[in-house]
C-alpha cells in the first residue's frame, strides 16, 4: 500500500460537558492505585499534596487549590491522609473521613523532626507525608464544629475587657463569633 498523503486520524476521545476531556482532572488509576498514605500541608491559596505508596517512595508531588483537594481526593482509594493540626484542618479531616480516608491531624511540633531542608510547604507535606505513618506518631483527635465554637466561645469570654467605659457593646472577638451565626451585634 502506498502513500495517501493523509496522516492517520487521531483516536476518539470522550468528551464531558463543557468540552472538557475525561481525564483532565483526574489522577490516573494506577496512581490512584499506588498511593497508600498522603501528606497534605495546608495554605490559604494552595495546598501541597505528596502521596507515597507501600514501601514509603514518593509518587505524587503537587499543588492544588483549596476547591480542588475534596474532588480529587474522591478519586483515591481510601488512604491514610496526614495534615497538620489548625482549625480549618479540623473541618477537611471530617470531610475527608465522610469520603472513606483516614484522615488524622498532628500537632506541627511533631512533624517538623521529619523536615529536610528548607521550610517550604512543598517540604513540609514531604514531612507529614513520613510522619503520618509512624506507629509511635501521637495525633490529635478531629474536633466537630460543636466543639471548635465551644473553645472560641471560651476563648471570646476570656478577653480582657475593653478600656472603654461599659455601654454595653460587646467585645469584637464575640461579635466576630457571632457574626459565623448571622447575629446581630449592637
Amino acid at each position: 500500500m502506498g502513500w495517501t498523503g493523509r496522516a492517520p486520524a487521531p483516536p476518539a476521545r470522550e468528551v464531558l460537558v463543557r468540552g472538557t476531556k475525561a481525564k483532565e482532572h483526574a489522577m490516573a488509576e494506577a496512581l490512584a492505585k499506588a498511593i497508600a498514605f498522603v501528606g497534605i500541608d495546608t495554605g490559604k491559596n494552595s495546598f501541597h499534596l505528596v502521596g507515597h505508596d507501600h514501601r514509603g517512595a514518593i509518587v505524587l508531588r503537587q499543588k492544588w487549590s483549596p476547591g480542588q483537594v475534596e474532588a480529587r481526593l474522591a478519586n483515591l482509594l481510601p488512604c491514610l491522609i496526614g495534615m497538620e493540626a489548625w482549625v480549618g484542618a479540623h473541618h477537611l479531616s471530617r470531610r475527608l473521613q465522610m469520603l472513606g480516608h483516614d484522615a488524622r491531624l498532628m500537632p506541627a511540633k511533631y512533624v517538623r523532626p521529619h523536615s529536610k531542608g528548607q521550610k517550604n510547604d512543598l517540604c513540609d507535606a514531604e514531612a507529614i507525608g513520613e510522619a503520618v505513618p509512624r506507629p509511635t506518631m501521637k495525633f490529635v483527635a478531629t474536633k466537630t464544629a460543636h466543639q471548635l465554637d465551644l473553645r472560641a466561645l471560651h476563648r471570646v469570654r476570656h478577653v480582657p475587657p475593653p478600656t472603654i467605659p461599659d455601654d454595653g457593646l460587646l467585645s469584637p472577638p464575640f461579635i466576630a463569633w457571632s457574626s459565623k451565626y448571622k447575629y446581630a451585634a449592637p
